[in-house]
């Protein structure tokens, strides 16, 4: 059997997908809705947030800076979001504005977002002396390259 590059014709969807520490399974497609299954693959949450242009998230590590909350970019206006497990969103960042954007968390606290038409990875840090908002719902942020 020989394997294939990336299908890209008409029928063409992105697949997000994340699993929490609950086992919970998180999708996102390019409709803009993030929804939520069980471990069994029963659907929770058909819409648990929704228009996010192509929904690229992932799930916080666990740890005091990020949490365990959803993070997403906002495709349609370059926003970079955080859910709470309500689905209630607060802006922790902007400025990522690229269709093909993703983000990732690093060992190092940081998060990681890719920038590909400037052929860039974006490393965003916390300001230590704010570390306390996040615990509120806000967050003062760095980026660095």
């Amino acid at each position: 059997m020989a394997c294939g590059g990336e299908y890209t014709g008409p029928r063409a969807k992105r697949w997000y997908l994340s699993v929490d520490s609950s086992n919970r399974i998180y999708t996102g497609t390019m409709d803009g809705v993030i929804r939520i299954y069980g471990s069994d693959g029963t659907l929770f949450n058909n819409a648990y947030a929704t228009g996010l242009g192509h929904a690229s998230f992932e799930i916080g590590p666990g740890n005091t800076i990020w949490g365990s909350d959803v993070y997403a970019i906002n495709s349609n206006n370059g926003q970079l979001l955080r859910f709470d497990s309500q689905g209630i969103s607060t802006q922790v960042g902007c400025g990522f504005t690229d269709l093909s954007s993703s983000l990732a968390f690093g060992p190092d606290g940081a998060v990681y977002v890719s920038i590909p038409t400037e052929d860039r990875i974006v490393r965003i840090i916390p300001e230590p002396a704010t570390l306390s908002l996040l615990a509120l719902g806000g967050l003062a942020l760095i980026k660095r390259r």
